[in-house]
């Protein structure tokens, strides 16, 4: 599924096999959006059901859901193992963290400023455009890189 999202070289089987996927994860959100809606909890799931219908209907609690599959296990995994590394790699600044652990928030931050959890947004353009002199058409991909904005700092 979230190779799918990431199909920047428009590969066919990636797009089938994603395809397959969120069919796979609409099944299984379906069982548990029919579940949280008899047993409502404090989940996601059971918040984004008690919306009014206008404001969020099913296919947006859907596209939401997946949402924060990929983004709740990619981003966090790759903020905590950027972190990890960097202080495993400078006791200096492991040991003050653990002698003051009001030091994590900072650590945290840093670490999703020096190296970006999510690296580039794919988009589209929706009409002819020109951006810094070169001319996109409509429907052109693009993909909008976030790492390079540290690139250059240290």
């Amino acid at each position: 599924m979230i190779d799918a999202t990431g199909n920047y070289a428009d590969d066919p089987e990636v797009w089938a096999k994603g395809e397959a996927s969120y069919r796979e994860v609409d099944a299984a959100l379906d069982e548990m959006l029919a579940w949280h809606a008899r047993f409502p909890d404090d989940s996601l799931i059971s918040a984004l059901l008690s919306m009014p219908d206008y404001a969020m209907p099913l296919e947006s609690i859907r596209a939401n859901l997946k949402m924060t599959i990929g983004g709740g296990l990619n981003e966090p995994r790759d903020a905590i193992g950027v972190a990890a590394w960097a202080l495993l790699s400078d006791p200096d600044q492991l040991r003050l963290v653990t002698e003051d652990p009001t030091r994590w928030d900072a650590v945290f931050d840093e670490a999703i400023r020096w190296v970006a959890p999510i690296g580039m947004y794919s988009r589209q353009t929706t009409r002819d455009t020109v951006l810094q002199g070169v001319h996109l058409p409509a429907g052109a991909k693009l993909g909008i890189s976030l790492l390079s904005a540290n690139c250059c700092g240290s």
